[in-house]
């Protein structure tokens, strides 16, 4: 019985390691992508400004390079929603996961982190909203299709140049607020909330019947995504330049469409190569892919991801702050490290608490 409480509390928000099918390219990809993000938020918390204070070295160019980790990673949540059955307990886990994320960011996010409070739109609010909206569409499915093809639409529509330039709290959740000293545009609902919707209808797709399709591959498919790459070639690099402090998401979330699926569609070239077959069953000999598997950053994505921002804002707080790339980045890896262990160790003492319980019920 314990086994079966414990193997709940690893299926929040991630993948189960119960599923029949596991695709390791997944796993792989969304290892790469996170610690550029953590190392964002460590710079984000400790120096917040656009220029960046130090002179760069190795890790700000693999950062910059992987830039777009913000996209890979929702894109990677919503498809993986869309091809694993969600329970009702997990949906449950979801919705108590969401308002601690937002909690977190209240407390550490601020001028002062535990000192300030920060009560900006955030990316916490959005995957609120976004989640909610995937609840209805489970409510309903025949409106998964057409919510998909809405969301490629939002996607190739530069929505927020039909608003008024004036900034406001209700256009920072709508569109973004990208006007002088205006606060916020951090993941506003359109047209990202398109994101959410294609990748759930493309795991959706997937998981009724694409599946036996999409583990093999051919040759004319390779040659519609070389076709694709030659388009997409001329505006590679076109984020590398993004500031790291308050302009980040204007800069980030109001490129062209035209320039978001170049990029784009190298993420769905890598989803779409993990799905083949020969692929999978190459990674799955590979002791590296297992061990990425049991890493916590993997199994409870959602806790950790939370967590971190607590790490990060302790070492502001306790660490004096020192302008250079080594101080920014023994915060990030202290963050992810501790994130890990301190997951890990609480999945650790709940086994045995429940073990003892299971225990106690048999004598």
């Amino acid at each position: 019985m314990w086994r079966s409480k414990v193997n709940m509390l690893t299926r929040f928000s991630s993948p189960s390691d119960s599923d029949t099918k596991y695709w390791y390219g997944l796993d792989i990809i969304r290892f790469i992508v996170t610690p550029p993000i953590v190392y964002f938020h460590a710079y984000e918390m400790l120096f917040y400004e656009d220029i960046i204070p130090f002179k760069t070295g190795i890790f700000v160019s693999i950062s910059r390079f992987l830039i777009i980790s913000v996209f890979i990673i929702i894109s990677l949540i919503s498809f993986l929603y869309g091809l694993k059955k969600v329970s009702n307990k997990r949906r449950k886990k979801l919705i108590i996961l969401l308002p601690l994320g937002f909690i977190v960011l209240l407390f550490t996010q601020g001028d002062e982190p535990f000192k300030d409070l920060y009560t900006d739109w955030d990316i916490f609010c959005f995957l609120a909203v976004s989640i909610l909206s995937l609840y209805g569409l489970e409510k309903f499915k025949k409106l998964i299709t057409p919510a998909a093809v809405i969301g490629f639409i939002l996607l190739c529509v530069p929505l927020w140049e039909w608003f008024p330039s004036e900034d406001s709290y209700l256009k920072n959740i709508l569109v973004g607020n990208c006007a002088a000293n205006a606060p916020g545009n951090a993941f506003p609902i359109f047209p990202w909330i398109g994101l959410i919707w294609f990748c759930y209808g493309l795991g959706v797709w997937t998981r009724k019947g694409s599946i036996n399709y999409l583990s093999k591959w051919t040759k004319v498919e390779s040659f519609i995504w070389l076709a694709l790459f030659i388009v997409a070639f001329p505006q590679w690099g076109a984020y590398y330049s993004a500031p790291l402090g308050p302009g980040f998401f204007c800069f980030m979330l109001r490129q062209t469409p035209f320039i978001f699926w170049s990029h784009f569609i190298v993420i769905l070239f890598l989803m779409r190569l993990s799905l083949v077959s020969t692929v999978n069953n190459f990674l799955a000999q590979l002791k590296i892919c297992h061990w990425l598997r049991q890493l916590m950053w993997m199994r409870l994505f959602g806790i950790c991801y939370v967590t971190h921002f607590i790490f990060i804002g302790l070492y502001y707080l306790f660490i004096p702050t020192r302008f250079n790339e080594i101080y920014c980045l023994t915060g990030a890896i202290q963050a992810f490290v501790l994130t890990e262990i301190s997951v890990r160790s609480v999945v650790y003492m709940s086994q045995k608490i429940f073990q003892k319980k299971e225990a106690a019920t048999h004598k």
